[in-house]
Order: C-alpha cells, then sequence, then structure tokens
C-alpha cells in the first residue's frame, strides 16, 4: 500500500472536466483536474458508477454482475 509521501498528484487536461467551448463562455472560471493514483480505503463511503452509488463493500456485486469478471481474475 503506498502512503501519502508516495502518491504524486497529476494534474490533468481542465478540458476533461469542462469542454472548452463551456470554459471560453466563463473566463472567470479556473478548473482544476487532480488526478490521484491511490485513496485510502478509509476515505472512501461510496463508489459512484453507470449502475448507480454502491458502498465499497458490494464492489464486487458490481464487478461479477455488469462486468462480468470473476475475483480471481482481480488478484
Amino acid at each position: 500500500m503506498k502512503t501519502n509521501n508516495d502518491v504524486s498528484i497529476e494534474e490533468r487536461n481542465p478540458y476533461e472536466v469542462l469542454p472548452r467551448a463551456v470554459a471560453e463562455e466563463l473566463p472567470f472560471v479556473r478548473v482544476r483536474n487532480p488526478a490521484f493514483g491511490v485513496t485510502p480505503a478509509e476515505y472512501v463511503d461510496l463508489i459512484v458508477t453507470e449502475q448507480g452509488a454502491i458502498p465499497p463493500g458490494l464492489a464486487f456485486t458490481v464487478i461479477r454482475d455488469y462486468l462480468g469478471w470473476k475475483i480471481e481474475e482481480l488478484q
């Protein structure tokens, strides 16, 4: 498990969050798009997916039922 000191923060393109055309209409709005490699489990309350918001303990259900993956394949 990585620690906070091991995690780098990648600053992604802000147009991934706000389309360029919209951003140009809002010149006083500044958008950041930081991407983190690791989020400690104690900070995760819900996982938001196309299937809805689910608690982390049920993530395997979405992986199994909607993606068709076997849990053994993830190890």
